[in-house]
């Protein structure tokens, strides 16, 4: 599996990004690779 890094991330996506991922008690990365799968 690859590992892709995304750049540009400020500080506010990043925590609504960690808040969503805890609030769906998952990982930041897997919550970011539902996102895309939903399309």
């Amino acid at each position: 599996m690859r590992a892709i890094s995304l750049r540009g991330v400020d500080e506010e996506i990043a925590r609504k990004l960690k808040a969503e991922a805890a609030q769906r008690g998952t990982s930041v990365n897997a919550l970011i690779l539902q996102l895309i799968r939903a399309g």
